[in-house]
């Protein structure tokens, strides 16, 4: 025998809205392999992370309440040097490298600080 879960009416909208809102949120993408924040009109991993969580860095799309995604659209093969540690995830997000080729993200050799 199945099971049939039944909503009210106010309920299902509210689930199709909610469900809506996550899958049109717009990716955060990644046009940059520099490790800062500076206005400068590309988009950092270290920004796209930083906005994933809740901050607002102009360079890169909004994140959004909910799973974000972070695309990586650089010219490869790439490295980004990371200065220091990146911000900790406290939500999920999806890490995608549309070039499909190599790309790292590595401690920089001259960085200040262990991590």
């Amino acid at each position: 025998m199945m099971n049939i879960i039944k909503f009210d009416p106010l309920s299902l909208m509210i689930i199709l809205l909610f469900w809506i809102s996550l899958s049109a949120a717009e990716p955060i993408t990644v046009n940059s392999t520099a490790d800062n924040t500076t206005e400068d009109e590309e988009c950092t991993l270290r920004e796209a992370i930083e906005n994933a969580q809740g901050a607002i860095h102009q360079d890169c799309v909004a994140g959004t309440i909910g799973l974000d995604e972070i695309r990586f659209n650089l010219t490869t093969p790439a490295t980004i040097n990371l200065t220091f540690a990146l911000p900790a995830l406290n939500e999920n997000v999806n890490l995608v490298n549309q070039t499909g080729k190599m790309l790292t993200v590595r401690r920089d050799t001259g960085a200040i600080t262990a991590f």
